[in-house]
């Protein structure tokens, strides 16, 4: 004969609740051979509504690096 436990002793082990963490979705520019950085400056400039210094340091970074994250936030913007 099996016997069960009584469902008033069995006990769960505390589970915990992780709340979600929004990490920021981020757009990254990789350097190619095809885009001319006057280009990549004015996508930058007319797209994320950069200024021009900033276009043009993100556009450098994206030069010498090879990649810059250009913007970041939730996914639906």
């Amino acid at each position: 004969m099996t016997s069960t436990p009584d469902a008033a002793t069995l006990e769960r082990p505390d589970t915990e609740q992780h709340a979600l963490v929004e990490v920021p979705w981020v757009t990254l520019v990789w350097d190619d051979p095809v885009n001319l950085m006057s280009y990549v400056t004015f996508v930058f400039i007319d797209y994320f509504h950069y200024s021009k210094p900033k276009a043009h340091r993100l556009m450098m970074q994206v030069h010498t690096d090879g990649k810059s994250v250009v913007s970041s936030g939730s996914r639906e913007e």
